[in-house]
């Protein structure tokens, strides 16, 4: 899946124009397939946890479609790349964010039904990805993806990069040397968050680095800027909601919160020792009655 996301990238790069950069930024689709995929294998979520998703979904729709719309009216565009070409960019970023959403999920059961720890999982899908990224990095150096191309690289040519690296001065050696280990870390604290938490807590920092990006954004009006940052809010507040750490205490949506069914449970196997003592105490009492 990894490999998969990184070939979209190289994709998208190969029909995208000179400084114009489609990210990963649908976070409506990766949110889809977080909570449905789950959802459809028997997972149960409570009436306040299908509210708050309903209630994000709702939000993220129109901010998704209105960014798509600003981007195809986006007059530098346009003037480089025809409507069919926009649509297989707009439909490339759809799957790279609902791939990126089935590796969560993946890498969230391997550890959960496989028992592998954050550290090993992480370990062990680049002792497999490296060497494969090796062999495509050499099958393409042969193809035109790796060739130049108005005196630009769409693609890593593994012939050419010894020869850029052999060019760059120390410190830049020292920061490609550092960047695999950066990486390596960001993705540890992915696989961590997941293992403690849940997936759903990786969306709070998706959320905030996707409405800095937005926010910042030229050319946007007081009111798109005022839409935004209420969706923000309410999102957010959405996300927490459904995470439990904000409770909504009317309308019984508070009634199975984690707390309470604990609660709730503590109560029960109270009880049921209760009766058991009680039973116990008449059948010692008839069995004392029968030896008198």
């Amino acid at each position: 899946m990894l490999l998969s996301l990184e070939f979209i990238e190289l994709i998208l790069k190969k029909l995208n124009i000179e400084n114009i950069q489609y990210e990963d930024d649908f976070l409506l689709f990766k949110f889809l397939v977080v909570f449905l995929l789950p959802k459809y294998f028997s997972e149960v979520y409570y009436k306040h946890q299908n509210i708050s998703i309903i209630i994000f979904i709702l939000i993220e729709i129109p901010k998704t479609i209105f960014f798509i719309i600003k981007d195809q009216n986006n007059p530098d565009i346009n003037k480089q790349i025809d409507n069919s070409t926009f649509i297989i960019i707009t439909i490339l970023r759809i799957i790279y964010s609902s791939l990126s959403a089935f590796y969560y999920l993946y890498i969230k059961d391997l550890m959960k039904y496989k028992y592998i720890s954050p550290y090993k999982c992480n370990f062990m899908i680049e002792l497999i990805n490296f060497p494969l990224f090796l062999i495509i990095m050499f099958i393409i150096s042969f193809t035109p993806l790796g060739k130049k191309e108005n005196k630009k690289f769409f693609c890593d040519n593994i012939f050419e990069l010894f020869q850029d690296i052999a060019k760059l001065n120390i410190a830049y050696i020292i920061l490609l040397i550092l960047l695999p280990f950066i990486y390596g870390l960001l993705l540890i604290d992915i696989n961590k968050t997941i293992y403690d938490f849940t997936v759903y807590h990786i969306f709070i920092p998706l959320l905030v680095l996707t409405f800095i990006k937005e926010i910042t954004q030229s050319k946007l009006t007081i009111y798109i800027s005022t839409f935004l940052i209420s969706s923000f809010i309410i999102e957010l507040i959405m996300i927490l909601v459904f995470l439990e750490i904000i409770e909504v205490n009317y309308c019984g949506l508070n009634e199975n919160l984690k707390r309470n069914i604990e609660a709730r449970g503590v109560i029960d196997s109270s009880l049921i020792n209760k009766d058991d003592d009680h039973d116990d105490d008449e059948r010692t009492t008839i069995n004392n009655e029968t030896i008198k």
